[in-house]
């Protein structure tokens, strides 16, 4: 998991896994993805296209205005995806990551509603673009109207605690984009120590079994 940095420390910082999934730290059904040949609205089936890749950014605050448009009955969740090639910098992050925080930073001071709130996921899901490379994954939250998530700055232990707990749904989705990459030991749900045949003492439900009482019989009923 990768922070930005303020002020000598970022409470979101965590090191990332071997798998290069990377979580740059920090509900509803708005959501903006920015795709290779461009966006499609969900209602109208609307295509957007994105800007070229030497300016990835270039339709983000498009993409935010238009989920924002969108109806919701409870919190919002977006997702943006900036579709571009992976290019990590100084501290192994991507290089878009500053210039959209700024960004949305910039927008939520002087262009956002009042008392609108979203949490905003920008991704670079770029799997396309790395088809002969070991595949990444970077993303980075951002509460929109939200100070008390994923901001960068020193926050006491206590309270770091209680900011989680508040928005423990988006850590969780954090989580599992940071897990994305890892495949699991098996694919059936099964326990590994059941898969690959080791003996097991698991009582499962639906099964019958026989305990035996305190004198070592295993009669129910009279019935053996």
């Amino acid at each position: 998991m990768i922070g930005r940095e303020q002020g000598g420390s970022d409470q979101r910082c965590r090191a990332a896994g071997d798998n290069r999934c990377q979580l740059i730290s920090q509900r509803s059904s708005a959501v903006a993805r920015a795709r290779r040949k461009g966006l499609c609205d969900q209602r109208c089936q609307r295509p957007i296209l994105r800007g070229p890749d030497g300016t990835p950014l270039a339709r983000l605050i498009l993409h935010l205005n238009d989920a924002l448009a969108k109806p919701a009955a409870s919190e919002r969740l977006i997702f943006i995806d900036v579709n571009t090639p992976p290019v990590f910098v100084a501290g192994n992050k991507p290089d878009w990551l500053e210039p959209v925080m700024r960004r949305l930073e910039r927008y939520e001071r002087s262009e956002l509603k009042p008392t609108t709130t979203a949490y905003v996921w920008v991704t670079n899901i770029a799997f396309h673009r790395q088809l002969d490379q070991q595949p990444s994954i970077a993303a980075s939250p951002f509460g929109l109207g939200m100070p008390t998530f994923n901001r960068p700055g020193m926050v006491q232990l206590s309270e770091a605690y209680r900011q989680k707990q508040k928005h423990l749904d988006a850590y969780d989705i954090g989580h599992s984009l940071e897990n994305y990459l890892r495949f699991p030991t098996t694919f059936d749900g099964n326990l590994p120590s059941e898969a690959f045949g080791y003996a097991t003492s698991r009582v499962k439900i639906g099964e019958r079994y026989l305990f035996p009482a305190p004198d070592g019989n295993c009669d129910i009923n009279g019935y053996r």
